[in-house]
């Protein structure tokens, strides 16, 4: 089993205070995602403040997929092979584990958001085709779409009474191209034509704005980093090199958006965009490819996963400051970074 950094919350940099403290409160930092064995298999895993937390026992391949950290209680979604290798959709809640999915049909949940008692994740099954799904404490919901063609739902963020699902369906049964949506209670939104592919992988609502992350192809064949706000495109990059946006956090007056874009060496290179302007996370030479963000007061934290002499190691950014996760031992990566 891979030898984990045993990282102290001093040496992460968790304490923070604000003027009305008496007190110091520790901050500590959960990266869910998953890390293989010494039989190969991938283990579902949660890092709190570096340290690793098993979700599953490593008998069959299984990922964490997204975390919700609530007052008492903590959220993990993601899909674990069963014995016949079918991936089956999961919550895990504080450990325990329960089947989205029944096991017949491969399913993953990707993203998991509690908002008080009621509990929402969303993701994929396999019927004829690909269909995007929601589930409400573990009843599925169907979202808006045609049955016939491949969709995906990748993020899910509720606000108030609103339930909002970011992803992607195919344009046509024969098309390689896709839409980017949104889905709002369950009816679709498009964001892009459908002429060229896209997806909408993140999404985060302030208020009335919705704003939205993903991808779209141009006409030279490379894929734009884009953010839509209210289903109004911005490109992130500028298209002469392929570039994916999979992550948005709002903070006051400020967007960030986490994504990836290869360089003149064909070279992924994790970048973060603040309200349009670009900074390099990753020094372009070992490919890395980015997680999740998540930001608190002043603190930006990414995590990110980057190849060292071909094992993916997992990596914590903050404010400019790198931490590994993992070793480099063993195949590992994230999903998610949640900090409370």
């Amino acid at each position: 089993m891979r030898k984990l950094i045993l990282t102290s919350l001093i040496a992460f940099g968790l304490f923070s205070c604000s003027n009305d403290d008496i007190t110091t409160k520790p901050k500590s930092v959960y990266i869910a995602g998953a890390e293989s064995n010494s039989n190969g298999h991938f283990i579902a895993k949660i890092w709190k403040d570096g340290i690793a937390q098993n979700i599953t026992d490593g008998t069959n391949d299984a990922w964490a997929s997204s975390i919700h950290i609530t007052e008492k209680d903590t959220y993990t979604t993601g899909f674990e092979h069963n014995v016949n290798d079918i991936t089956v959709a999961k919550v895990w809640k504080n450990g325990t584990a329960q089947n989205l999915t029944d096991g017949t049909k491969d399913a993953r949940a990707n993203s998991i958001y509690v908002s008080g008692s009621d509990v929402y994740t969303t993701g994929y099954e396999l019927g004829t085709t690909y269909n995007a799904k929601l589930w409400k404490n573990g009843v599925s919901q169907r979202l808006q779409h045609d049955s016939s063609k491949h969709s995906y739902a990748y993020a899910v963020f509720v606000n108030g009474s609103d339930v909002y699902v970011a992803g992607s369906e195919n344009s046509s049964n024969t098309s390689i191209g896709s839409v980017a949506k949104i889905w709002k209670n369950g009816t679709a939104q498009n964001l892009t034509d459908g002429t060229k592919n896209a997806r909408a992988r993140d999404v985060y609502i302030v208020g009335t704005d919705v704003y939205a992350v993903g991808h779209e192809g141009n006409e030279n064949g490379f894929s734009v980093a884009k953010l839509w706000k209210n289903g109004v495109a911005q490109d992130l990059s500028n298209g002469t090199k392929d570039a994916y946006a999979n992550s948005v956090y709002v903070s006051g007056s400020n967007v960030y958006v986490l994504g990836r874009e290869r360089n003149e060496n064909n070279i992924n290179i994790v970048k973060l965009w603040k309200n349009g302007s670009v900074q390099n996370l990753t020094n372009g030479e070992r490919n890395a490819y980015p997680a999740s963000m998540y930001v608190s007061g002043s603190d930006t934290y990414v995590t990110y996963y980057e190849y060292i002499d071909g094992v993916s190691v997992i990596k914590l950014w903050k404010n400019g400051t790198i931490t590994n996760i993992t070793t480099g031992d063993k195949d590992a990566s994230p999903s998610a970074v949640v900090v409370k």
